[in-house]
């Protein structure tokens, strides 16, 4: 009896596969059957500039708040969340600082900072954001946290901080 070694299979499914291409010659068709054949030209896409008369020190990212299509915020890589209407006439003068945790972020390694936001499906009843940055404790440590928004200020609270998770980290990439 012959022992199969792992190169032989993978060498069968190969050559099964290039059989069923008519030994080569058939172009390859990701589309299931009977599904109509893509465009020969792909729709067109242009980029427009949004926001122009708006600046921000190395954003990572723009997002809304769910069911409020009214403001955008932008997270900075230093630990700043800033808000603003959205209105592709907004200025500096419409921008508010919504969240402020430069003190705790350790922005310096090439992949450190503040790098995420995400805001709870429920945020306009329970206020809840959760962010994720890293900080220099006892080493670099990436952290998710959880904060809730002072409804007086309709900022980030951040003497709100809970700690979901901290994952100690070993290299700044």
């Amino acid at each position: 009896m012959e022992t199969i070694s792992f190169a032989k299979p993978a060498a069968v499914l190969f050559l099964l596969a290039l059989a069923a291409c008519d030994g080569g010659s058939a172009s390859f068709n990701p589309l299931p059957p009977g599904d109509p054949e893509p465009p020969d030209e792909p729709p067109a896409i242009a980029a427009e500039p949004a926001f122009l008369q708006l600046a921000f020190e190395q954003p990572l990212a723009m997002l809304q708040a769910p069911d409020d299509s009214t403001s955008w915020f932008v997270v900075e890589k230093a630990g700043a969340v800033w808000a603003f209407p959205d209105d592709p006439d907004a200025t500096l003068n419409d921008v508010v600082l919504f969240a402020d945790i430069r003190e705790r972020v350790d922005s310096s390694p090439n992949e450190g900072g503040l790098l995420g936001m995400a805001f709870h499906p429920d945020f306009s009843t329970n206020g809840e954001v959760y962010l994720s940055y890293t900080r220099q404790v006892a080493g670099l440590e990436s952290v998710v946290s959880r904060f809730g928004v002072d409804p007086a200020t309709d900022a980030l609270d951040e003497s709100s901080e809970e700690v979901l998770l901290i994952v100690p980290q070993f290299a700044g990439n």
